[in-house]
């Protein structure tokens, strides 16, 4: 139990599987705000980035959505290997190269080189993705006791929001897609494009 903004809620971490092969357990960031009266069907939000935090959201939520709060349980995880839920930081290749972020490209690939170097003999950075992140949501899902779930995701998150539908597709009651990035948009290679546009 906790409170978010005085409200009544449960924080906490869900625990997943790095890999079905790894002993690496990861610790996902999970706060639930839930309904007022009745929980019709509990509400996920997606972020963007990829993996912009989710969970500061939940004050937001209650400050400005007390009416959907009536009927929704909202449940907020911060998506593996962002916020706080086994960040992946590379903090020595960001010192390294903090001159090269301000004045040049978008990801130098120095620094993705180094940052890949400082993480990977702590994390198998293959399975940080929508799949990954699917697969926990809907273990998460199941450890919350809900039949199907509704999605609110905005930006990279409507990727995750479709990645999920495409493997889960009974787990999903509604979905709210704001700033859709479909799946033959190569995140982050299309950035100029359609900045552009």
């Amino acid at each position: 139990p906790c409170t978010v903004a005085d409200a009544p809620a449960r924080c906490g971490t869900f625990d997943v599987a790095e890999s079905p092969s790894s002993s690496r357990v990861l610790h996902l960031k999970v706060t639930v705000l839930p309904a007022t009266e009745r929980n019709i069907a509990p509400i996920f939000v997606f972020g963007g980035g990829p993996g912009v935090p989710v969970t500061p959201g939940a004050e937001l939520e209650v400050k400005l959505f007390a009416a959907e709060r009536r009927l929704h349980d909202t449940v907020f995880v911060d998506e593996r290997g962002a916020g706080g839920s086994a960040p992946l930081l590379c903090p020595n290749a960001m010192k390294a190269h903090e001159r090269e972020m301000i004045e040049g490209d978008l990801f130098p690939a120095p620094l993705v080189i180094d940052c890949r170097r400082e993480l990977e003999p702590n994390a198998d950075l293959t399975h940080y993705t929508f799949d990954d992140f699917a697969a926990d949501v809907e273990s998460l899902r199941k450890a919350l006791g809900y039949k199907r779930i509704d999605i609110i995701a905005l930006s990279a998150g409507t990727r995750a929001a479709l990645t999920f539908l495409s493997h889960f597709p009974s787990s999903v009651g509604a979905m709210l897609l704001s700033g859709p990035v479909p799946p033959q948009n190569r995140i982050p290679l299309e950035f100029g494009r359609d900045a552009d546009a």
